[in-house]
């Protein structure tokens, strides 16, 4: 058993809300938080996690709270923020302050049949291109990985480096403009993808900083098939002594400290 895959189907993905967005030199956006908007646009996850990816052009970031960021995100990037929070993407990095969003777009946005909507913002300068969209998660009974993710995860070159990703999001775009109802379950599973990609990432990056949590744990590959059995069965209960019977510890990987 994989358990980050485990862990992933357990806290039930879902595709969401898209918007394809072509911006023009000067523009901004500001984000609502998802607990302003994200109950209404999902109404059945636990929590709705909005992501921006960058098919053209560069775009700045930063967390509305100002605890992360400004960021630089260009061409092949992915930009997921797992805590929903209010954020804001521009073209200059020396502007953060615009008119906020219209929450009723997003309301409306959400009730629409289609999964996307096509929108034109800026004054004509250097062009961008982005796919933004909304993916939501179940937070019960609890979701660990709410509070291991920081509150922006950048994907640098997705794009360029998974070469499915590029041809999932065009094959999204496309079809997502005929009634078709396959559209959905493509959607569900390139928000998957990236959400994957995000905790594999995420994994490298705390790992490097030497931060120790069940997360990185995974990347240890005793104290990965200690979690496995434990997934595998929940209810029983584990001590070292029966952990170390099982295989592969029978050489006595587990030992008492």
């Amino acid at each position: 058993m994989d358990v980050l895959a485990d862990v992933t189907r357990a806290i039930s993905l879902q595709g969401a809300l898209y918007f394809e967005v072509h911006a023009s030199h000067p523009w901004i956006s500001m984000n609502p938080s998802m607990e302003q908007v994200g109950a209404a646009m999902m109404p059945d996850a636990g929590c709705v996690i909005p992501f921006h990816i960058i098919l053209d052009g560069q775009i700045f970031a930063k967390l509305g709270d100002d605890s992360y960021g400004p960021v630089s995100i260009g061409s092949g990037d992915v930009l997921i923020l797992p805590s929903g929070g209010k954020h804001v993407i521009t073209s200059d990095v020396d502007t953060w302050e615009g008119t906020p969003a219209d929450v009723a777009f997003y309301l409306s946005a959400a009730k629409s049949s289609r999964p996307f909507m096509m929108m034109e913002i800026g004054e004509g300068g250097d062009k961008a291109s982005l796919v933004c969209g909304y993916f939501g998660c179940d937070r019960s009974p609890f979701n660990p990985l709410l509070n291991i993710l920081p509150g922006m995860v950048i994907l640098k070159n997705l794009l360029d480096e998974d070469p499915l990703m590029p041809e999932l999001v065009k094959t999204a775009v496309v079809e997502s403009k005929d009634d078709w109802e396959g559209t959905k379950t493509m959607v569900t599973k390139l928000s998957e993808l990236m959400f994957l990609r995000a905790l594999k990432q995420t994994m490298d990056t705390l790992e490097a900083q030497n931060v120790e949590n069940w997360l990185t744990a995974l990347k240890d590959k005793h104290v990965e098939r200690v979690l496995e059995l434990i997934h595998e069965d929940p209810t029983k209960k584990w001590t070292l002594e029966l952990l170390s019977k099982c295989r592969p510890f029978k050489l006595g990987f587990i030992r008492k400290i």
